[in-house]
């Protein structure tokens, strides 16, 4: 089989997988009822199952809210008169930058449930004036998705719905607003009143205090009744942050006291399917108490956390539609407290601290936000897989993050900072990268050797192998060591890739803008550079649909293919099958460029400017060895391949005359001579 052969067999077979992960992808989109029988079929979490009514005294962390507003005769209260379910109360600033607050919470009198958080610093997009809607009810499920929406009070284990009830505004300021719901037993004087008090933290700079991005949801339970009763609560948690880009990294994530560290357990969307289609984060496989859990994407999170731990029985994190592509589900979150016994005239309070906020690295490390318990610094990395986890180091991303960050304080140009960073990492490598080339073009040296010993031995594969080694001791060559600088490169261009992921600033940032005027087409670093954007996506095979022409990822094709074909040394094929194995390698160097189509524009930004110095770099190398050469160096260098020059020739001569002039490739030669003859007089003395 030969080189064309392979390579068109690997296409056409990732071509059909990939094309039956679409097929797949789009009969669930048109079909959703078509469901895998080893899945159990499971619908959503707000009507699954009906009221679970326990015994006193039990936790109601299995309970799920009430169809209907009355159970076990206890019953939602009227809500006061003139007061709509539907009304909206907004607390905060949605102006610009108000350095008063960071954010606007519109609250809705349905379950004193978010009908949206607007942080006022931020836009939805690039060149829009609107600002960027951070929480928001799921279209597919707006009623029971409202963030921080109370759905029910559990009174004696019977859960009474309250998420689609109007509870009462009594109280409003500019920063606060308190709502009550009262809930009306079987018996006349059994009574028991929730209120929920919202406050918007002031913006500030200090940077031992919240800064503006927290809020206060102080609950209050008060047992009205002359008899006492177990009260318990249940509350969403905060909707999955919209995905800004294609490569959206959204996961739920939970913080676990292990004092004076917090550990994370966190789930990506993809998670949440199947089997798996709901996870109760509260216990812990350490057995350590949950402190905070939320949603996050790679520029926001939010966050909840309890002022006391253990005051939550479960906090579950539920797919709505589990068949739906990953970057189309949707993850609600319930969090259940545990019962509070509440005697006759007594009261008990819940608060918590909801975080809402970007992920800049300056927030995040203030001395509030790193110290323990919330740690939400280490929501910045978070590393899936053992295998990542090796090659990943948070604090050499955050090294690369800071200086970054000191390129562009004074280039004034992220674009031109990561240009300069890489440049930077490049010029530090270069050592390293230098060893590895050389020890590559002394395997290509070795070509000629390699193929006599083969046709020398011919089918003996272990005379061949002896024999190979042999002549590389005897050159002092160890092929391993080409390989090794590649496994000291590989963490810090993992670590760049990953603080190119991460870095919030990048997020909305054009390329080349100066003086108010845009010199490149590229307006936002976190998507993809969009040179031409059509009006609606083309569609192309395999139900694959081309939106934009994307100019970055083609020049990436290209110079790609230019450096592995021309500029990056390969070892001597040892068998046909190998060379056939580099052939298709630099084939599908042209794949690997384009799977990076729809990723952000600084991440191509970023392999561009590596790949292209790598050619340069190798174009150095390779001079500075024929120089060496040609100059008579008696170090191992590498001579040219090519046919050499009578000058060449003339000078090689004199070199020959003269022993301790002798080049690299006159002694290989002259021990691979010696190899073969003393492997011919074995021959003969067998």
């Amino acid at each position: 089989m030969d080189s064309k052969q392979m390579v068109v067999i690997v296409v056409l077979l990732m071509a059909l997988g990939f094309g039956w992960q679409l097929f797949l992808v789009h009969e669930y989109r048109v079909h959703p009822e078509w469901k895998r029988t080893d899945e159990p079929t499971t619908s959503s979490p707000a009507a699954s199952t009906p009221v679970i009514e326990a015994a006193p005294g039990t936790q109601p962390s299995q309970l799920s809210p009430a169809t209907t507003q009355s159970a076990g005769g206890w019953q939602f209260a009227s809500p006061a008169a003139g007061q709509s379910p539907t009304a909206t109360t907004t607390i905060g600033s949605d102006q610009f930058e108000d350095p008063r607050y960071h954010m606007s919470l519109a609250i809705s009198a349905a379950g004193a449930g978010l009908d949206s958080v607007v942080l006022n610093q931020y836009h939805q997009e690039v060149d829009s004036p609107a600002l960027f809607t951070f929480q928001s009810p799921y279209e597919l499920d707006p009623k029971d998705s409202r963030s921080l929406g109370t759905m029910a009070v559990v009174v004696d284990g019977h859960a009474v719905a309250t998420g689609d009830a109007g509870w009462n505004l009594i109280d409003q300021t500019d920063a606060s607003a308190t709502y009550a719901a009262d809930i009306q037993g079987p018996d006349p004087r059994s009574r028991v009143q929730v209120e929920k008090q919202y406050v918007v933290e002031q913006a500030s700079d200090d940077r031992s205090g919240p800064q503006g991005y927290e809020v206060q949801v102080n609950y209050s339970l008060s047992n009205l009744s002359p008899d006492a009763h177990t009260v318990a609560l249940q509350f969403n948690g905060p909707t999955v942050p919209h995905a800004e880009t294609a490569r959206q990294e959204t996961e739920i994530v939970a913080g676990y006291s292990d004092d004076p560290l917090v550990s994370l357990v966190h789930e990506p969307l993809s998670y949440f399917r199947g089997n798996t289609q709901s996870k109760d984060f509260v216990p812990n496989d350490d057995k350590l108490p949950m402190v905070w859990m939320g949603a996050t994407s790679n520029y926001f999170n939010a966050l909840v956390r309890p002022r006391d731990t253990g005051k939550l029985a479960s906090a579950v994190a539920t797919a709505l539609n589990p068949d739906s592509p990953t970057t189309d589900r949707l993850v609600s979150i319930r969090f259940t407290t545990v019962n509070f016994k509440l005697a006759a005239g007594a009261s008990a309070k819940l608060p918590l601290r909801v975080f809402f906020g970007p992920k800049r690295r300056d927030l995040l490390g203030s001395a509030y936000y790193s110290a323990f318990p919330l740690q939400y610094d280490r929501t910045l990395v978070m590393i899936t897989g053992w295998l990542c986890g090796l090659c990943t180091f948070p604090w050499l991303i955050s090294f690369l993050v800071s200086v970054l960050a000191g390129l562009h304080f004074v280039l004034r140009d992220w674009g031109l900072a990561i240009i300069a960073l890489v440049c930077i990492v490049r010029i530090i490598l270069h050592p390293i990268t230098k060893r590895s080339q050389v020890s590559m073009m002394k395997m290509q040296k070795l070509a000629p050797e390699m193929e006599r010993l083969k046709k020398k031995f011919g089918d003996d594969k272990e005379g061949f192998q002896k024999a190979q080694m042999e002549l590389y001791k005897g050159v002092g060559f160890t092929p391993v060591l080409g390989c090794l600088p590649m496994v000291f490169q590989m963490p810090i261009f993992i670590a760049l890739w990953r603080a190119l992921q991460t870095t919030f600033e990048l997020r909305q940032a054009p390329f080349l803008y100066f003086f108010g005027i845009h010199f490149t087409w590229i307006r936002d670093l976190s998507q993809p550079d969009d040179l031409v954007k059509f009006s609606s996506p083309i569609p192309l095979i395999f139900g694959m649909s081309l939106a934009s022409i994307n100019v970055l990822p083609l020049a990436m094709a290209v110079v790609t293919f230019i450096n592995q074909k021309y500029f990056t040394p390969k070892p001597a094929a040892a068998s046909p099958e190998q060379e056939s194995q580099q052939k298709m390698m630099t084939w599908m160097t042209l794949v690997f460029p384009l799977m990076f189509y729809t990723f952000p524009s600084g991440l191509s930004l970023y392999y561009l400017t590596t790949t292209s110095l790598g050619i340069v770099e190798s174009k150095i190398v390779r001079n500075h060895i024929k120089k060496a050469e040609a100059a008579g160096s008696d170090g191992p260098v590498i001579v040219d391949a090519g046919k050499p020059t009578r000058a060449a020739r003339r000078r090689q001569e004199e070199q020959d005359k003269e022993p301790k002039k002798k080049g690299w490739l006159q002694r290989l030669q002259d021990k691979a001579e010696e190899i073969a003859q003393q492997n011919e007089r074995q021959k003969k003395k067998r």
